[in-house]
Formats: C-alpha cells, sequence, structure tokens
C-alpha cells in the first residue's frame, strides 16, 4: 500500500465528519423511501461522498459552496427544492402530472376558506384590541381630577337622564361618550380616514320603516314622516350610484373641515336644556333635518311633537305655499329639543312668531335661535336703487330696533347667510325661466368678481345690520360655494342630503363655541369660547 493511499484511509477530523455526513444522507434517504416509495440523495451525501472520494478536502467542515442556495436550512437537513420528478397517483415515482381542474378548485376553496378565517380571527383580535384599548382610554379619561372614581358609562339613554351628574352615555349611534360636566370623549377610531365622518354616515341613519311606523296615513308626512328621511331627498335617492354625498364628504375634509371630530356628543352637549331652534325660508327648514337626524341618538322617540301644545302651534303659520306646515320639534333627552318654524321674513317673525313663543314658553329667553330670510326677497339693487334701501334691508331694521327693545326676553340669536345659489347666471342666483335647470359652479367667483366675493347682493345688503340684531353670524356662503353638483335635481337652490345643510351644522357648532352661546363643552384637540353654565333639566 502506498504513502498516497495511506494517507487517504488515515482516520482524521474531515473523515470523521464526512462519516457523520453520509450517515445523515443515509437516514435521510431511508425516510423519504419510506414516506413516498422513492429514493433521491440529498445533498449531504453528496458532500459526504465527495468529502470521502475528493483527495485534499477541507479540513474543518463543508465549505460555504456546498450549501447552494438552501443555505443553512439545506446543510442541517430540510428536504431539497422540489424536483422535476414527482410522486404520481399510484406511489411510483415519475414526472409531475399537472393537477386536474377539480383538483384546483378544491385548493383554490380551500385557501379561500382559510384565507378567510383568518382575516375573520384578525378582524376579531383587532376588535377585542380596540375595545380592550377603549376600556382603558375610558378608565384614564374618566378619572376626573381630585375623584377616587370614574362615573359609568351606559348606552341606555332613559338610564342615563335619570342620573347624568353619575353616569357617561355613549351615543349608540355615533360612539363618542358625554361625561358629567360636559366633557367628551369621541368615538374610538373616529380619525379613521378609509370611514366617512358621522355626519354623512347614510348607512347608519334609520329607514322609513324604523323612522315613520308611528304616523297615520293621513297625517302630513312633513310633520310626522321622519328623522333622517330628508323628505326623500337623500342624494342617493336623486343620485342612484353616482356617491355624490360621499364626494362632498370627502372634498371638505380635503379642504380641512374636520368633520370627524364633530359628534352629537358635543352639540347635545352645547345645547343640553334648550331648544335648538331654526327659523326661516325653506332653507333653513331643510337646515333643521339635518340637525334632528345629527341628534337622533339623544332622542328617547323618533316621533315629532309640536313646538307648543294645543292650537297654539297652528297659529304660530305664517306660510301657507306650498303645503301648510305648523312648526315641529325633535325632543332629546334633559328637557332639550331641535325645532324648525317656517317663516320667511322677520316682520312675521317679530310680530307673531316671537311673542307667542316667549308667552308659551317660560325658559325661552335661555333658548338658541338661528334665523334666515332672503331668498323670498327681490335682490337688492333691482333698478339702480342702493343695496340699503332694500325691502330686504328694511324689513331687518325694523327687526333690529325691535329685537334691540326685547333683548332680555328673546334667546340668543345667530343670523344665518342668504345661501348661495348654483343657477348658470354669471353669480348663480336665479334670474327667470322653467325647470328643468342646470347647475353649475359660479363664473362671478371663478373671476373674483368682488359682489360675489363678498357674499352676494343679499348678504352685502345686511351685512352692516347683523350685529345690531344677531349675536353671532353664521357664514355658509364662501363653505358652499364648490357645492354646486349636490341641487336638487332640475333646479340649483336647495341641496339633497347629506351635503350643504350637515355643513352648516359643522359651521354652526363652531359658531356657537367660538360665540360662547350656549354650554361649555370640552372636547380634547378642539379649542374654542367657554360657553355658558348649563342651564337647569327641564
Amino acid at each position: 500500500m502506498t504513502e498516497r493511499v495511506r494517507q487517504w484511509l488515515r482516520p482524521g477530523p474531515v473523515a470523521f465528519l464526512a462519516a457523520q455526513l453520509f450517515i445523515l444522507g443515509l437516514a435521510w434517504q431511508l425516510l423519504q423511501q419510506h414516506c413516498t416509495g422513492t429514493v433521491r440523495l440529498p445533498p449531504q451525501a453528496l458532500t459526504a461522498q465527495l468529502l470521502l472520494t475528493s483527495p485534499g478536502g477541507p479540513a474543518h467542515g463543508v465549505p460555504d459552496q456546498a450549501l447552494g442556495s438552501g443555505g443553512v436550512e439545506a446543510a442541517v437537513g430540510y428536504p431539497p427544492a422540489a424536483s422535476p420528478a414527482a410522486v404520481n397517483g399510484s406511489g411510483v415515482t415519475g414526472p409531475a402530472q399537472p393537477p386536474s381542474a377539480s383538483s384546483q378548485q378544491q385548493q383554490h376553496a380551500q385557501q379561500d376558506e382559510t384565507q378567510q378565517q383568518h382575516k375573520q380571527q384578525q378582524e376579531q383580535q383587532e376588535q377585542e384590541q380596540q375595545q380592550q384599548q377603549q376600556k382603558q382610554q375610558e378608565q384614564q379619561q374618566q378619572q376626573q381630577p381630585g375623584s377616587t372614581a370614574a362615573p359609568a358609562v351606559t348606552s341606555d339613554l332613559g338610564e342615563w337622564a335619570a342620573d347624568p351628574e353619575g353616569l357617561a352615555f355613549r351615543d349608540p349611534q355615533s360612539g363618542c361618550v358625554l361625561h358629567p360636566g360636559g366633557r367628551v370623549d369621541l368615538a374610538h377610531g373616529w380619525d379613521n380616514t378609509s370611514s366617512l365622518p358621522f355626519l354623512f354616515d347614510t348607512a347608519s341613519m334609520p329607514t322609513r320603516d324604523t323612522a315613520c311606523p308611528h304616523c297615520p296615513k293621513d297625517e302630513n308626512p312633513l310633520l310626522c314622516c321622519g328623522v333622517c328621511i330628508f323628505e326623500d331627498r337623500r342624494c342617493s335617492q336623486f343620485y342612484p350610484g353616482e356617491q355624490r354625498s360621499e364626494t362632498t364628504a370627502q372634498l371638505l375634509l380635503d379642504r380641512g373641515f374636520p368633520l370627524r371630530a364633530f359628534s352629537p356628543c358635543e352639540l347635545f352637549a352645547r345645547i343640553r336644556g334648550r331648544t335648538l331652534f331654526f327659523m326661516g325660508d325653506s332653507q333653513t327648514w331643510h337646515f333643521y333635518y339635518s340637525a334632528e337626524c345629527f341628534l337622533r341618538g339623544f332622542a328617547p322617540s323618533l316621533q315629532r311633537k309640536p313646538a307648543v301644545p294645543g292650537g297654539d302651534n297652528q297659529k304660530l303659520v305664517t306660510v301657507t305655499w306650498p303645503v301648510v306646515v305648523p312648526p315641529m320639534c325633535l325632543e332629546l333627552a334633559l328637557g332639550t329639543r331641535v325645532c324648525a318654524v317656517r317663516v320667511d321674513s322677520a316682520e312675521n317673525l317679530r310680530k307673531v312668531v316671537l311673542p307667542l313663543l316667549r308667552q308659551r314658553l317660560p325658559s325661552f329667553k335661555d333658548d338658541l335661535m338661528v334665523f334666515n330670510t332672503g331668498l323670498h326677497f327681490e335682490t337688492p339693487g333691482a333698478g339702480g336703487k342702493p343695496l340699503g334701501e332694500s325691502r330686504l334691508a328694511t324689513d331687518l331694521r325694523a327687526f333690529a330696533a325691535w329685537r334691540q327693545q326685547n333683548a332680555d326676553s328673546l334667546p340668543k340669536l345667530v343670523w344665518m347667510d342668504t345661501p348661495v345659489q348654483h343657477f348658470t347666471g354669471w353669480d348663480g342666483s336665479y334670474n327667470g325661466g322653467q325647470k328643468p335647470f342646470r347647475c353649475a359652479p359660479l363664473t362671478a367667483w371663478e373671476k373674483g368678481d368682488p359682489t360675489v366675493r363678498a357674499g352676494g347682493k343679499r348678504n352685502m345688503a345686511v351685512a352692516d345690520l347683523v350685529p345690531r340684531f344677531a349675536d353671532a353670524h353664521l357664514r355658509t356662503w364662501n363653505a358652499s360655494i364648490p357645492l354646486w353638483n349636490t341641487h336638487k335635481p332640475d333646479e340649483c337652490t336647495h341641496w339633497c342630503s347629506p351635503s350643504a345643510y350637515h355643513l352648516w351644522l359643522h359651521l354652526l357648532n363652531d359658531v356657537l363655541r367660538d360665540g360662547g352661546l350656549g354650554s361649555a363643552v370640552q372636547v380634547p384637540g378642539r379649542e374654542g369660547g367657554s360657553g355658558a353654565p348649563q342651564p337647569p333639566a327641564r
């Protein structure tokens, strides 16, 4: 035996390692043969053979090149990548057979089912985590300085109304929480950018079957049916499949309106114990619909009630065309209400409506009212007359003098702009003609016309008078300029819902807050005026 052969057979670390790898390779072969009926030589066995048969093999371990693309996993015995040979249905090794159509469908179905189960489990886990986070958040936020126990939270309106200073109320509709003292917590996930603001969320609004089951067949539908029905003027009813409400909400969000941070808890807490009146023409009437719908979670019943009891409610009717609609209200918890009174002129307001309400409602002076009139007057400046000599300005000038004499017995008043229109004329105003009309963006606004940029002639005519008769000014003109595409079909004055009227509600809340009107409310992350103390519940 030559010296070279003796070196090959001499035991050493390389031979010892090679033997170990060879044994592992044989074990792998036996296992694979037992499972599949075929013998496949794994990379480890090949490596061992190379080490035993190649002169001058490495002195320590397996070279990096032997690991190949399988890396460490291949080196420690994980099955190699699939080869062109596969076990066919009879257990005999052969070329891989393509799966049948039925087997593919079964595989896809199993994959879909597995994915669905995984998705459901993930959603359930996320929901549980959110609930746990919300509970922890409530425990932290409910703890008042100097107190030893946080108030319990209930979603039962009756239970909360019986003890509003000892319980917090979670609005089951929006998820916001109203605490004793007027602090508001927004719903968990309120800032989720993939969801609609609650103000525009039609999916959560009651259907006709929910809102109107109490209505008799001979009842005036405007008076009875119903909350969130909007006189069947939803944008989705007028423009099915076009997502106009959703598009409007996103447009407003993109323009910086924080609609998601506006909750029913905040508005209710601001008007708690009071009546919020919407008085004016048909635009103000539809504005009212947005308020009652938004606050529905605080209503014990969706059945509307008269503004004053008995036959006096009919005495408040000053408009008989196109229909006679007596004043109506949605009653909320703790003596709170939102009401609509149709009145098209300041003259009827000061001669009929306000004196009767002051007489019949003992706490009328503590209430709040939004007032607008304008579209039922001719456009100021017609015939070359100065804007201040228009019938609209004359009417409001007389009202300002009367209110100054009776301010102590009247509610705080918010004057609302005469709303913009979107007819195809230069400034969007109605200049005659018959339906159907086509709505369009305001050319004058786009061209920078100073009159339109100042709010149009009707708002310019009364601008100097507003501080004399109003405690605050709700400016809706500029904010509504872009909303030309959500008007009621064939006319360019009234809007479908949710759209402009819901934006105005958001603006109204800010006006009440910044003007210190209504009760004080604390909403984390929102700034504003201090407000007034809450009146006692009626």
